[in-house]
């Protein structure tokens, strides 16, 4: 099985008024993915002509492509990976996992309530998200 996908995001923001500022934002992104799963295998019947091997394979691939223009839900998660990457010792959510990072998160102490302090950023990405997905935002 293999996946892939990419993604490519732009953001303009601008803020006027001092008193009563007004901030206008444009965030904007593209994405394409695709997955391929390949498998095949041997069968062996029981009952019609038993101990005949039958071959098979089966192939699907499926791809997928979005645009969306939402700078809140950018902002997010750039919040969540800094407060992460600061909570894991330093292990964002790229590391590569191996014994030397799985001895890192071991040893490290995480502090549940101050990692619950800051908010509910999670639940207000699932709710954009779904918004999104149902077409509504």
């Amino acid at each position: 099985m293999t996946a892939g996908a990419a993604l490519v995001a732009a953001e303009l923001a601008w803020q006027v008024g001092e008193r009563f500022p007004l901030l206008l934002r444009l965030g904007t992104g593209v994405g394409f993915g695709q997955a391929d799963d390949t498998r095949s295998g041997t069968l062996t019947s029981t009952t019609y002509k038993p101990g005949t091997a039958y071959s098979v394979s089966l192939h699907e691939a499926s791809g997928t492509s979005f645009f969306h223009a939402d700078p809140e839900i950018r902002e997010i998660l750039g919040t969540l990976e800094k407060r992460n990457t600061a909570q894991t010792a330093g292990l964002g959510p790229h590391f590569k996992y191996d014994k030397k990072t799985a001895a890192a998160l071991k040893a490290h102490t995480f502090d549940a309530p101050k990692m619950a302090a800051p908010g509910f950023e999670y639940e207000r990405l699932d709710q954009l998200t779904t918004e999104v997905l149902l077409g509504v935002r």
